[in-house]
């Protein structure tokens, strides 16, 4: 990978969240100025730890075969004396529709990031956004499927050579989400790519059918199923779980709750979060014929007769 492509895919979800959060504490880097590094201290270290290091964001897992009295008394053991302190809140988390451009023609191709705001980690529109990704999949020039892709928009993608490969994201957080795809493309074919995936969002909101669900299901389960093929995994799930809903959802329900996703409910869910709203969009190098943001704005609905 070139320098360039390397400092573009760090910088690139960066500059996603400043544009679409800007004003609020999800606008700021993780990494932040260099002048934090330098001026960082010990003393400021353990303020962190105390502050966030605390039982209301600690969860005790254990996965395998471990008696269930055991992880009792290690809990009572070690945790029971520790001090409470109220949680640090990052105060409202307010998303903004805009855009960030940074242009640079020495690089041979862009990298470009458009998304809507989406549901919170907590929201039960979650994982039908979640089965929306899986419909749109994926896709990079080196499989073999091609012009014969099962999915729609990777068909679209290789057959019209508007990309060398794009995927979607998501990003949940405590009240606010993003929801988009990246992608990178040649100069020439930036804007047709850019078309095409706003084509396919109006498709779930307007034209997705329950045949079409089939795939995106089977492979949002095998996903799911295969993140909890071990114990290190299957940990870290019910810990996300339960900070971030206060509880753990077992493997039969969340299959159950995709199986019985119909396409109405995937349009109505689409049609709430991405159609005639407003999109955040980042693009990186080559981007001389990425769309304005006017345009790009009113590519976000179909004219209903």
């Amino acid at each position: 990978m070139l320098a360039h492509d390397r400092f573009s895919v760090n910088i690139l979800y960066d500059y996603l969240h400043s544009s679409a959060f800007q004003g609020t504490q999800l606008g700021q880097t993780v990494m932040g100025p260099s002048a934090n590094l330098h001026n960082l201290k010990s003393p400021m270290i353990s303020d962190y730890i105390t502050k966030l290091f605390i039982p209301e964001r600690t969860v005790f897992v254990a996965v395998g075969g471990i008696k269930h009295d055991l992880m009792v008394n290690l809990g009572q053991q070690y945790f029971t004396k520790t001090e409470c302190p109220k949680c640090v809140s990052l105060g409202p988390l307010r998303y903004t529709g805009s855009q960030i451009v940074y242009r640079d023609d020495s690089m041979d191709v862009a990298h470009i990031a458009i998304a809507v705001e989406g549901p919170s980690f907590c929201d039960k529109d979650k994982i039908v956004m979640e089965l929306a990704a899986s419909v749109l999949g994926g896709w990079d020039k080196s499989q073999p499927s091609g012009t014969n892709h099962g999915v729609n928009l990777a068909h679209v993608a290789s057959a019209g050579r508007f990309c060398e490969s794009y995927k979607t994201f998501s990003y949940y957080y405590e009240d606010v989400g993003l929801w988009g795809v990246e992608y990178i493309s040649s100069r020439d074919e930036v804007d047709n790519m850019l078309l095409s995936i706003q084509n396919e969002w109006m498709r779930l909101c307007y034209l997705i059918t329950d045949d079409e669900l089939i795939r995106a299901k089977n492979e949002m389960k095998t996903k799911i199923v295969m993140n909890l093929q071990s114990a290190v995994s299957t940990s870290h799930e019910i810990g996300f779980d339960i900070l971030r809903n206060g509880h753990h959802s077992e493997l039969h329900e969340i299959i159950s709750t995709i199986d019985k996703i119909t396409s109405n409910d995937l349009k109505n869910v689409c049609g709430a979060y991405i159609y005639d709203r407003c999109p955040v969009v980042v693009g990186i190098g080559s981007t001389e014929n990425l769309l304005t943001y006017p345009r790009i704005r009113s590519y976000m609905y179909w004219l209903r007769v």
